[in-house]
């Protein structure tokens, strides 16, 4: 699976591949290598390394949703009770402060009822700006090509980026 998110107009890009990712900006010098294991996530679930996915999905539960048609759903989400709380969902909730217990989003589902979009702005969570954050899911039960980064870019993360990153 590979998710792609934009930051102040550059493209982050992360790769899972088995109990393996791979997370950096395109384009830029580094990509790092993490093991989903040492960093926390589940290697068994691909959207794990991604918290904010996952959380997505278990946060649905907390959200004040209101049906605007029969595949577009819109509200609120208390993201206090994001679980897991990881280290990176803790500095995003303090960051936010009150506005953490009302995140207004937006979501659509396909034919099917399964998750199709999501899309929130996390105000104020970076550096005092606000940062849209929009996912896409597509292809459900259709096999993908996800290629593993290779080359001189690609690093191990560290022990420090491990702890800076997931508190471990």
């Amino acid at each position: 699976m590979s998710v792609t998110m934009r930051k102040d107009g550059r493209s982050f890009v992360t790769v899972v591949i088995g109990g393996d990712f791979w997370e950096g900006f395109s384009g830029e010098t580094n990509i790092y290598h993490f093991q989903s294991a040492r960093a926390g996530c589940d290697p068994s679930d691909p959207f794990s390394p991604l918290g904010v996915i996952t959380n997505v999905r278990q946060l649905l539960a907390f959200s004040h949703s209101v049906r605007q048609d029969g595949r577009v759903l819109s509200g609120t989400i208390d993201v206090a009770h994001v679980s897991p709380m990881d280290s990176s969902v803790k500095r995003v909730v303090s960051a936010m402060g009150p506005n953490a217990s009302a995140l207004p989003f937006t979501t659509g589902v396909d034919a099917q009822g399964r998750l199709s979009t999501f899309e929130t702005t996390y105000e104020g969570a970076w550096d005092g700006k606000d940062e849209l954050f929009s996912m896409h899911l597509s292809g459900f039960g259709a096999t993908t090509s996800v290629e593993r980064p290779v080359g001189a870019i690609v690093k191990e993360a560290t022990p420090e980026l491990y702890n800076t990153i997931f508190g471990v």
